[in-house]
């Protein structure tokens, strides 16, 4: 499912304090811890003098190792599935602790983003588009509340669109949803909580 990505761009700077014109044009986002970094998060490949390649440790660069001697942590390799009822599905090895998993480890859940070609993703329907749903409503700061934009043009606190999740008092750790104006409860996500802020991948 799509989740919102929320980078703060500052301004880039060069060593000396001049403002540079641009900004950042994209950024890595992290699909399994939600983390997000202008930094590439993989590896760097380099030769040394004699055409060796080593690579350059991303979190610690004062930290090479050849490619043969890869830590745990960048050991992750890709596969595809070709029998069985995963026929097609992928699944990843680590070559130092030889584990074999189903799930996208973390150091290869990194994704190239795009700063500035977002849109707005549905995970309940699956729509998207590049405006603003009406159905999100806008944030009032001065009230810290949300208020709508009804077809006519007028604003309104109240509407249709405002759900409100709700901890059951049987498992307080699972929700269900409750419609501020209709007073209709449902256990399902509602379409209309279901937007996100998503930025395209590159």
């Amino acid at each position: 499912s799509a989740r919102s990505v929320a980078v703060d761009f500052a301004e880039a700077t060069t060593t000396d304090g001049q403002e540079v014109d641009s900004k950042p044009t994209f950024f890595w986002y992290n699909s399994v811890n939600g983390n997000s970094q202008h930094e590439d998060p993989y590896p760097q490949e380099h030769k040394d003098e004699e055409g060796n390649i080593f690579f350059v440790d991303p979190e610690d660069p004062s930290h090479t190792f050849w490619h043969n001697e890869k830590p745990e942590k960048y050991a992750w390799v890709k596969h595809t599935a070709t029998e069985g009822e995963h026929a097609g599905s992928s699944y990843y090895s680590n070559s130092v602790s030889q584990e074999v998993v189903w799930e996208v480890p973390e150091s290869l859940a990194w994704k190239k983003m795009s700063a500035h070609n977002v849109f707005f993703y549905n995970q309940v329907t699956g729509a998207s588009q590049r405006e603003r749903p009406a159905e999100m409503g806008f944030l009032d700061e001065n009230h810290n509340r949300t208020y709508w934009v009804g077809e006519d043009g007028e604003t309104t606190w109240q509407s249709e669109h405002w759900w409100t999740a709700v901890p059951s008092k049987e498992d307080p750790e699972q929700v269900y949803y409750y419609n501020e104006v209709t007073g209709e409860t449902q256990w399902e996500l509602p379409a209309s909580m279901g937007w996100f802020l998503w930025h395209e991948e590159l």
